[in-house]
């Protein structure tokens, strides 16, 4: 189903228009077509999307090519760094931390902290 549409597949598949129109979608539902048919536009798709590894390859294979511009080939150095988690990354930290929670309570509070 390359067009996405279920009653235009149908008619392309050669059923009639009134039948494409009116009675598909209990030929998907009574048949198991719609399962099939993800399972097919999951494959599409995956054949579409570059893994980590093609990416990697295509971006060293810019920085490499002397016919690249200089700037495409920082930009692809940029991005493969970024990729490779080359760049160290700065995390800040908001808040206070309670490192001891029972810090400011009198010893009848503990104690009675401990029976409970």
């Amino acid at each position: 189903m390359a067009s996405g549409n279920a009653t235009e597949a149908a008619t392309k598949a050669g059923y009639s228009e009134y039948y494409a129109k009116n009675r598909i979608h209990t030929l998907m539902k009574s048949v198991g077509i719609s399962g099939y048919i993800e399972e097919l536009q999951e494959k599409a798709k995956g054949n579409r999307i570059m893994t980590a590894i093609e990416r990697r390859e295509f971006l060293t294979s810019m920085i490499k090519d002397g016919a690249v511009k200089d700037t495409d080939r920082l930009k692809a150095l940029d991005i493969l760094n970024k990729m490779d988690g080359e760049y160290t990354q700065k995390v800040e930290v908001n808040g206070n931390i309670n490192s001891n929670p029972f810090n400011g309570l009198t010893t009848d509070e503990l104690k009675e902290i401990i029976k409970d």
